[in-house]
């Protein structure tokens, strides 16, 4: 049975600096990871998903797993 402490190592709270406009590409703000209370500011959609791919790979190293988008050996489980 998955419980919600297990879902809340990849738990996040996003904080869009007011007036920005998504769709002209401006999405500025901070991603704030739950659990460690590691924060990291962003001025695009790409560096807000590099973000979320940054704290995922730190969770998979501080729990001994392979993160997302992290390649896995062929062989290894």
């Amino acid at each position: 049975m998955t419980t919600f402490n297990q879902h809340s190592k990849h738990a996040y709270v996003i904080k869009l600096v007011p007036r920005t406009t998504a769709a002209a590409g401006e999405l500025r703000g901070r991603i704030e990871h739950l659990l460690s209370g590691r924060r990291h500011d962003f001025d695009t959609s790409q560096a807000l998903i590099d973000c979320l791919l940054h704290e995922e790979q730190q969770v998979g190293r501080e729990q001994g797993q392979v993160a997302i988008g992290t390649p896995r050996a062929e062989g290894i489980a």
